[in-house]
């Protein structure tokens, strides 16, 4: 297999113990899908070393002209060697026609010609700051021998889910802080068995996202939370209002519910409401009931031009909240008006409204754009379901770049002048911003062992390893014992168990072992990671000597009588 240096060698520092080697990683050949890393001294018989996520490079690494030492001393003696030529004009392809430079006065693409300069001269930034994380809860009970909670994978929305509120949200949360992500807004599938017409369980302050809130404010105090105010998920009818005998949505009615709902939010600790409803006048009845509850700091976020848009289908499936009957083209915009928009936003800013949204994004950047000149109040853009799930699906038939197009698609929502983003993306794109693929979405941390010397293969873009090559006398051979960073979710880490099955299905047999969370914890911040949690799900827990993972073998620590083995863990980990 032809191999190319993708990294700088490095020296890895002494530990305790063990001999030090250098290392070089290999970036292998197109359809090839280990990295292989292998030792430059051959001859140690103890090696500790690190495996990364690499960048590519075009050019191989090497060393060319003078080191250090030679340059001082032909500087001492006066012969400080000439610069080099000026490189010479690249040449241009056979046929190109001969002709005289035109003469311009400007020519743009200066300013694009490097890196550099179009990074110097970028008009719109983002980052994560800018990012509101939409997140489904329910729940989330499943009656079973050991009574867990359980999180729900949305079929239409690849990669989102249906959180348990105890456990679930907590970790996902965690996930979106450790990237820069401090926003959410919460969404609740409700039990059929509390949807009623008027939607009382909207503001029943025992409800499911009252007890979700208060939770969140406990845990993250500094967390900004945003709640939907609707009836959609709570009626039985499946839309935002009161429905009359004749079809009807009532306004009036529905808005005294939405009140009472936006209240108990707040009450709850909400910092920003949002009512999605497009009732006429709820901006101005919420601010009024707000104030006269002592809620006077809580903020509205108004869905100012909410269009009655076919991008919503992935949501309600999520929500299990499609109207029972008819659509919601009596209060939602018809997606043919421009001019509706102002007059929605003049409404919404002179009832007190803090920040106007316009949903959907991508396909209303007109509007976007509309608001943002109008308007001085901030705007928010949401990237709804179907423009979540339309690029995931590309994605996967690898008919687009799925990053690529993430990235651009919220880049042209700034762009258009929004400030806040809501966005399914958020974590996803958090960590392409701050490029710490290899370290991100950690959630917890095991060690791999293997019967040889290994390839290793980095297992989903969230996953570094860090081997250390282990004498054990009990078993009379050596051990190579990987520190893998895992994923949050169940699914996810499901997902992990079935690629190392793949390891051991090409290579060898691995041996997994629970590690000691605080330790592991230590070792994983030092390197940069984010906070290792006990898995609620029972895959990995705070204890050793278990079985981990399905149909994979543990070995044991204490099958060391000498202690050899977890001394040098420990020594190992001791490091980072």
């Amino acid at each position: 297999m032809a191999s190319n240096v993708v990294n700088f060698p490095c020296n890895i520092g002494a530990i305790k113990g063990l001999d030090c080697a250098t290392f070089a990683g290999f970036k292998p050949s197109v359809n090839q899908s280990f990295v292989c890393v292998r030792p430059v001294d051959k001859a140690c018989n103890r090696r500790l070393f690190t495996v990364r996520a690499s960048e590519k490079h075009d050019i191989p690494f090497k060393k060319t002209g003078l080191s250090d030492e030679e340059c001082e001393a032909a500087v001492v003696a006066g012969n400080a060697p000439e610069a080099p030529p000026p490189p010479p004009r690249p040449a241009a392809p056979a046929g190109t026609p001969v002709v005289s430079s035109i003469p311009l006065n400007r020519r743009p693409r200066r300013n694009r010609r490097s890196p550099a300069l179009r990074a110097a001269f970028q008009e719109t930034s983002i980052s994560p700051a800018n990012f509101v994380y939409p997140l489904f809860i329910h729940e989330g009970w499943c009656w079973t021998i050991f009574f867990s909670e359980e999180d729900t994978p949305i079929g239409a929305m690849p990669g989102c889910y249906r959180l348990g509120w105890r456990h679930g949200l907590v970790e996902e949360v965690s996930k979106a802080r450790d990237v820069g992500v401090n926003s959410i807004v919460l969404f609740p599938k409700v039990p059929d068995a509390l949807k009623t017409p008027t939607g009382d369980e909207a503001y029943n302050e025992n409800g499911l996202v009252p007890r979700a809130i208060r939770l969140l404010k406990d845990k993250y105090p500094d967390l900004v939370i945003y709640t939907d105010v609707a009836l959609d998920p709570y009626s039985s009818d499946g839309h935002d209002g009161i429905v009359r005998e004749d079809g009807v949505i009532m306004n009036d009615e529905t808005v005294h519910q939405l009140c009472k709902q936006a209240v108990a939010q707040a009450r709850a600790g909400a910092d920003v409401v949002s009512p999605s409803d497009m009732m006429d006048g709820r901006v101005g009845e919420i601010r009024s009931s707000l104030d006269a509850e002592g809620f006077q700091h809580v903020s509205i976020m108004s869905y100012t031009a909410k269009y009655a848009s076919a991008f919503y289908g992935p949501f309600r499936e999520a929500l299990d909240s499609n109207p029972r009957f008819g659509d919601k083209k009596t209060y939602q915009m018809n997606p043919a008006n421009y001019r509706e928009a102002l007059v929605e936003a003049q409404e919404d800013e002179s009832e007190g409204a803090d920040i106007l949204l316009v949903k959907p994004g991508l396909p209303y950047l007109d509007i976007i754009s509309l608001l943002r000149e109008k308007s001085p109040l901030p705007i928010a853009a949401y990237q709804v379901s179907g423009e979540y799930s339309m690029i995931k699906a590309g994605g996967v038939l690898k008919m687009i770049d799925e990053e690529k197009v993430m990235m651009e698609s919220l880049m042209c929502l700034r762009r258009a002048g929004a400030d806040i983003i809501l966005t399914y993306f958020a974590v996803q794109a958090a960590r392409c911003l701050c490029a710490e693929k290899s370290l991100m979405a950690i959630a917890t941390s095991i060690w791999v062992f293997w019967r040889q010397e290994f390839s290793g293969r980095v297992v989903t873009s969230g996953c570094q390893l860090v081997a250390i090559e282990i004498g054990n006398p009990t078993l009379a051979q050596k051990l190579y014992a990987s520190f893998v960073y895992g994923k949050f979710t169940r699914s996810e880490r499901i997902s992990l168990w079935d690629d190392l099955r793949l390891f051991a299905s090409s290579l060898t047999l691995p041996w997994l072992i629970r590690g000691d969370f605080n330790i592991v914890t230590k070792a994983c911040e030092k390197l940069g990671g984010n906070r290792i949690h006990s898995d609620s799900h029972g895959i990995i827990i705070d204890k050793v000597m278990e079985e981990v993972g399905p149909g994979l073998t543990s070995v044991l620590f204490d099958n060391d009588p000498s202690n050899s083995t977890r001394e040098e863990l420990h020594a190992a980990k001791a490091i980072y």
